[in-house]
């Protein structure tokens, strides 16, 4: 059986982008870390507010992390891949350890790194041609760079990845059904 390959083109995500040269370039892994979570908690923002009734603001409503966690679940966020609550779960504890003591918690890093179980992402992640581009254009060299820093870069790209993901396919079913419901009114006229 061949093993599934990965793709992507991180450029196409201006979020990571945004923030990648800092990012990935970083001495300090607590930067990186809480960076990270940065990201990650604004990803998860859009997701509740691109699938929330009201479009409200989640920004402005004053929730805790760990709150918008729950709420992604409760919009659907982990019905289809469980480990990702998880993996959410293990970012927070990571930035609050930081928050707290001043300093990551090295065992609590290391069961965060190994969360991702993702078909193909052990290739991906040895492939640096995968991430050539952005190295490229913000003058990183990766072979310089330390390899946890690198693989929480991966596990937070990939994260923001799924979530959105997960969005685009939880919108597109939306619009099918209010379609289908449209079109279901206006055959019984």
């Amino acid at each position: 059986m061949a093993k599934k390959s990965i793709d992507i083109d991180i450029s196409n995500y201006p979020d990571v982008e945004f923030l990648s040269k800092d990012f990935i370039s970083s001495k300090d892994i607590n930067t990186i870390i809480i960076k990270g979570h940065i990201l990650i908690e604004h990803k998860l923002n859009e997701f509740i507010n691109a699938n929330s009734l009201d479009n409200n603001k989640i920004e402005k409503l004053n929730f805790r992390f760990n709150d918008k966690i729950e709420i992604a679940g409760i919009l659907g966020l982990y019905k289809n891949d469980k480990n990702l609550h998880k993996q959410l779960k293990l970012l927070n504890s990571l930035r609050n350890h930081i928050a707290h003591k001043l300093k990551y918690n090295p065992n609590e890093l290391s069961m965060f790194l190994s969360s991702l179980n993702i078909p193909g992402i052990n290739s991906f992640i040895k492939n640096p041609k995968n991430f050539e581009a952005i190295f490229k254009r913000n003058n990183i060299d990766i072979a310089k760079l330390p390899n946890e820093h690198f693989l929480f870069f991966t596990c937070i790209v990939f994260i923001y990845l799924n979530i959105n993901t997960i969005s685009t396919e939880l919108q597109f079913k939306k619009t099918n059904k209010d379609i289908k419901n449209q079109t279901e009114k206006n055959n019984q006229l």
